[in-house]
């Protein structure tokens, strides 16, 4: 009979039924990315999971077993709402989220122009079918200025000095890559690509092995923040080609962002966005999606004032993608768009 109770109890447990988690793929660890996903994290607490339980307990007569009866009973608990996933950046969200869903992601943290960058491929290739078709834009987050720089002695003085050039565009899977490709995509200038990251651009732009290099990321970016004596031997080159005006909105980097940065730089901005895929979501997803929400919108003063810093462009202005992805209807819902 001990042994017969003991299953009864294994079973009951076994009737809990396991939550999905949010799973939100970030970027690379200490990122922006990154830092805005825990602060997210951090707003939205654990979720409360309440489940029915069904189970047959035995009944005693005068301290002896007589037989069983059917019990329910709710049993309410907590666990960890959103789960966090470090990756190689936007484009390795884009490959996550889109082509290979393996880990079966919810949301990510995105760069438009990865979007924009398969929108160009696929036209090339005339396809008819665009996996991308099923993205959705779930928050604005902004936008992050793109960085042309070189050496202060150089003779690159605008985008189009570059044809020809060896010209750093970061490594493999980062989002300054895919912004550089798009930029040569969109302009046609022909300079040679080399798939460096930061650090190693810096270098080989003193050591002549390259002539200029990109980077993304909001001004004043802490990587670029280096010492004096090397900061005075960079310059910004102005990003002011027309063509670009239908993919990436007019920006500038204002003076005194850097040591080095002597006046206001034109350039232009790369939104980011928080994205998700449509393909099999299930109830479950969208009722996880809309709480992550409204507790972003419910605690935005205070991730502006805690949080990574471009919280404080978040305005829940959705006008800069329209026309280029879709609003998800649950963003629309939760911020009355």
């Amino acid at each position: 009979m001990k042994n017969k109770i003991m299953i009864f109890i294994v079973l009951a447990f076994m009737t809990t039924q396991v939550k999905a988690q949010l799973k939100i793929l970030s970027g690379i660890e200490k990122g922006s990315y990154n830092s805005m996903a825990k602060d997210i994290l951090k707003i939205c607490g654990d979720k409360e999971v309440k489940d029915t339980v069904r189970e047959k307990v035995p009944v005693y007569v005068n301290g002896y077993p007589s037989g069983e009866r059917d019990t329910t009973y709710i049993r309410s608990s907590k666990e960890t709402f959103i789960n966090i996933k470090t990756t190689g950046g936007s484009a390795d969200n884009y490959r996550q989220l889109v082509v290979n869903r393996s880990a079966n992601p919810d949301i990510a943290f995105m760069q438009y122009d990865v979007i924009l960058l398969e929108q160009l491929k696929s036209l090339k290739r005339g396809e008819t079918k665009k996996k991308y078709e099923n993205l959705r834009v779930l928050l604005p987050l902004g936008t992050e200025q793109i960085h042309l720089i070189t050496k202060a002695s150089s003779d690159i003085e605008s985008l189009k000095d570059l044809k020809g050039k060896r010209v750093g565009i970061g490594s493999k899977q980062t989002g300054t890559q895919v912004t550089a490709i798009c930029i040569q995509e969109i302009t046609g200038i022909q300079w040679i690509n080399v798939e460096w990251d930061l650090d190693f651009c810096i270098k080989s732009l003193f050591n002549g092995q390259l002539d200029a290099f990109f980077f993304v990321g909001s001004a004043p970016v802490e990587r670029l923040k280096l010492s004096k004596d090397i900061q005075f031997e960079l310059r910004l080159v102005p990003i002011e080609d027309e063509n670009l005006l239908a993919y990436y909105p007019k920006s500038v980097i204002k003076k005194g962002s850097y040591f080095w940065a002597k006046e206001d730089v034109p350039t232009f901005g790369v939104l980011d966005a928080l994205v998700t895929n449509i393909i099999g979501e299930t109830k479950e997803k969208q009722e996880n999606i809309k709480k992550m929400l409204t507790d972003i919108k419910n605690n935005i003063e205070e991730l502006k004032k805690t949080g990574h810093p471009e919280w404080k462009e978040v305005s829940f202005d959705f006008s800069n993608y329209e026309g280029k992805i879709q609003t998800d209807d649950i963003s629309k819902e939760v911020f009355n768009k």
